[in-house]
């Protein structure tokens, strides 16, 4: 009898939004993280933000992608 052990080779792929308020890339404690921004994933998926500011894209197959976000007026 064979038996398939692992049968999904998706994954998930997934981060968050925050004010980078000094601009150093790097999320300080005192930066808030963005709630209900649009990110994107170059295969054409897009995910929102949650109320952490987090965002998750599943199911995703293994490869390279590309994640940016839809800007929003007055940001940049």
């Amino acid at each position: 009898m064979t038996r398939q052990v692992c049968c999904d080779s998706t994954g998930t792929l997934g981060g968050f939004k925050w004010n980078d308020l000094n601009g150093d890339d790097i999320c300080q404690v005192n930066e808030p993280k963005l709630a209900n921004w649009t990110i994107n994933l170059s295969n054409g998926w897009t995910a929102t933000t949650d109320a952490f500011g987090y965002y998750f894209f599943t199911n995703v197959s293994p490869g390279s992608y590309t994640v940016t976000e839809t800007p929003k007026a007055g940001w940049t």
